[in-house]
């Protein structure tokens, strides 16, 4: 279900002329992934693991990128409390996933003043009892390399919540304030595109389904690797300090050390483009910091037999 927000990936389209972030296409080394990418205040020392067999050794920040604010607006709060109980969410995320492009799709491509080939795409909406269809899609690529995108669709009420700085880029959407009523065939409907760059653009597909569903279980399972969650409240029990280490030494055991390091630079690349997004859930900002401190106890049980706090005391 939570792919259904990726309904082309990868759109082809022609590299912008002159474009400002004509960089590498290459994400294929950890420095690619890691160091292209500085955000004021990007903090706190390095954290050096010797590498384990043919592994090369790795290196990352001690903690991940602080939230982009200090505390939530009382104002914030309210909204995101209101919206959550008025709106049905959870049935809007559904509908996301019964909508397709038409025949008369037409993919994008830049211009020679670096904008878009296309302002509307054309989708069908198969949900036939959706009340609130999309109102946005949003191109989403990186400055590594904007050739490659992916289409999301979103409603801007729930970037309202989350990412009101890109909610107040958007274009007026003519599904925005709609309500639909049920109908016996399918919906022909025509909304705005708007292009995003950010760090890490699959982050998308995760930011999108945890905002409509707020479920810290989904978000733990993207960022461990884990298949499921057994707790009733993983969000509680990942604040225990201990049981991050234990669940650290834990996965050291049972996961490959590959996989761990690709689960720490996924984890890193999601932050930074929840960063760059000014994405205002403290609780997704606390549930990634909890999860990162997991992932590097479990580096270091795996390359050196020790805890990572017992690393940064020597």
């Amino acid at each position: 279900m939570y792919k259904a927000f990726l309904m082309s990936p990868y759109l082809p389209v022609s590299t912008p002329p002159g474009f400002p972030f004509g960089l590498s296409s290459s994400m294929d080394t950890l420095d690619t992934l890691l160091g292209n990418y500085s955000e004021p205040d990007e903090c706190t020392y390095i954290v050096h693991f010797p590498g384990l067999g043919c592994n090369p050794a790795a290196s990352f920040h001690r903690t991940l990128l602080p939230p982009p604010f200090e505390s939530i607006a009382p104002e914030s709060m309210s909204t995101q409390g209101l919206i959550e109980k008025t709106m049905p969410l959870p049935r809007m995320l559904q509908t996301l996933s019964r909508v397709i492009p038409t025949p008369r799709f037409v993919l994008p491509s830049w211009k020679q003043d670096r904008q878009f080939s296309i302002t509307h795409v054309p989708l069908a909406v198969l949900d036939l009892g959706a009340e609130h269809y999309p109102t946005h899609a949003l191109f989403v690529f990186s400055p590594i390399d904007p050739s490659r995108m992916s289409m999301y669709l979103v409603h801007s009420i729930v970037l309202e919540m989350y990412c009101p700085a890109l909610h107040a880029s958007l274009p007026p959407s003519p599904t925005s304030s709609i309500a639909y009523t049920p109908t016996i065939r399918p919906r022909i409907i025509t909304i705005p595109v708007h292009p995003v760059c950010i760090a890490y653009p699959e982050a998308f597909g995760i930011l999108l389904p945890y905002f409509y569903t707020r479920d810290p279980e989904f978000l733990v399972c993207q960022c461990l690797p884990l298949f499921k969650w057994t707790s009733l409240d993983p969000f509680d029990e990942l604040q225990n300090k201990f049981f991050r280490v234990s669940l650290g030494y834990f996965l050291a055991q049972m996961v490959p050390y590959q996989t761990l390091i690709e689960h720490t630079v996924k984890t890193v690349m999601l932050a930074k483009s929840a960063w760059q997004l000014t994405t205002l859930n403290a609780e997704f900002w606390k549930v990634l910091e909890n999860c990162y401190e997991i992932l590097l106890n479990a580096i270091a049980y795996t390359t050196t037999g020790r805890s990572l706090k017992r690393i940064l005391n020597d």
